[in-house]
């Protein structure tokens, strides 16, 4: 298991202001928020596509996008809070 502080406001309406993120090792699903590792900084965000072992990683809007990622860079799935 992983446990994560984060920064930032763009979670805010979906966690509540939690500041404390957990996740778990495991494959991500269509729908699941998870924490990547970008060139910058470890980031938070949702898959919304897989094509093979690719995942498009969407932030609030486009602008935040990750876009797609390989497998590889994904550290695992949100697990706690419970992501709406």
């Amino acid at each position: 298991m992983i446990i994560r502080r984060v920064s930032g406001h763009s979670l805010n309406e979906l966690t509540e202001g939690t500041l404390v993120f957990a996740c778990r090792v495991m494959p991500p699903k269509i729908g699941d928020f998870v924490i990547a590792k970008t060139a910058k900084r470890e980031v938070i965000k949702k898959v919304t596509e897989i094509k093979e072992d690719k995942f498009y990683l969407a932030g609030k809007d486009a602008q935040h996008d990750a876009g797609w990622v390989d497998r590889k860079i994904i550290k695992g799935k949100v697990i706690w809070p419970r992501v709406k």
